[in-house]
């Protein structure tokens, strides 16, 4: 039997290296804000804005870690923006239209 020892993660000093940092909360939060306002009126499609997500973060100089969950951030952005835009048309429509 082998025993190993518990290794010390090098990430810190390659964020450092690289002039990257961990993302918070309120980088993912502000990550959400600004794909409902540049991204999402473009382009429904999840790939695209995946990687809008990863091109905004590595723009910031913000690792994407598994903390935020990228992937639910985006489909939950993509969730608020979608009942956003059919709460502004329903709003938009009269009032017999929107009872019949």
């Amino acid at each position: 039997m082998v025993r190993r020892r518990h290794q010390i993660s090098p990430a810190p000093e390659i964020r450092a290296l690289w002039g990257f940092r961990e993302v918070t909360l309120a980088d993912a939060e502000a990550l959400g804000a600004w794909l409902g306002d540049q991204v999402l009126p473009t382009t429904f499609r999840l790939d695209a804005v995946l990687a809008a997500a990863y091109e905004r973060l590595r723009d910031l100089r913000i690792e994407p870690r598994r903390a935020i969950g990228l992937d639910r951030l985006v489909r939950s952005t993509l969730h608020a923006f979608e009942h956003r835009v059919c709460t502004e048309v329903w709003q938009c429509l009269s009032p017999s239209t929107r009872t019949a």
